[in-house]
């Protein structure tokens, strides 16, 4: 399997810290007090010339959301309100997350910050970051030397 993600110390980690603790908070129902945290969902994709990433944001606008890239890092953060529709309800289920949410992915490889683009359609997110030329692959061209 070609791993898109560089292993560094303590990142892998805290990633399955980050899980078992979403896991255990839901479990037990709630984050003793702080604002819930949510993680959409996120396909990413690389191929020699850039990285493709498509994540799942219903609900947002395209306000809502951030993009941005420092080095080989790049983050989506934003937040989902709840809804103030009706105050004098009774909910019987709530299973939509809300509040904020923040998804960071190393690439591990350089990429061109001034040209990475986002659009926002449907609920959907996709963003292009473009491979630096150094990042590319590159074919060389092997001569026969003569002795």
């Amino acid at each position: 399997m070609n791993n898109l993600m560089r292993w560094t110390p303590n990142g892998d980690w805290m990633e399955v810290h980050e899980d078992v603790s979403r896991l255990f908070d839901s479990l037990v129902g709630g984050t003793n007090g702080s604002p819930e945290q949510w993680a959409p969902a996120v396909d990413v994709r690389e191929t020699a010339e850039d990285f493709f990433v498509r994540m799942d944001l219903p609900g947002l606008t395209s306000k809502d959301v951030k993009v941005s890239v420092f080095e080989d890092t790049l983050t989506v953060s934003g937040e989902r309100r709840e809804s103030t529709e009706a105050k004098d309800v009774k909910w019987h289920r709530v299973e939509r997350s809300h509040g904020a949410f923040e998804r960071r992915f190393q690439l591990g490889k350089t990429v061109q910050a001034d040209k990475v683009s986002a659009t926002y359609q449907d609920g959907v997110l996709e963003i292009r970051v473009p491979k630096a030329e150094q990042a590319k692959p590159r074919e060389i061209q092997v001569e026969i030397s003569s002795k």
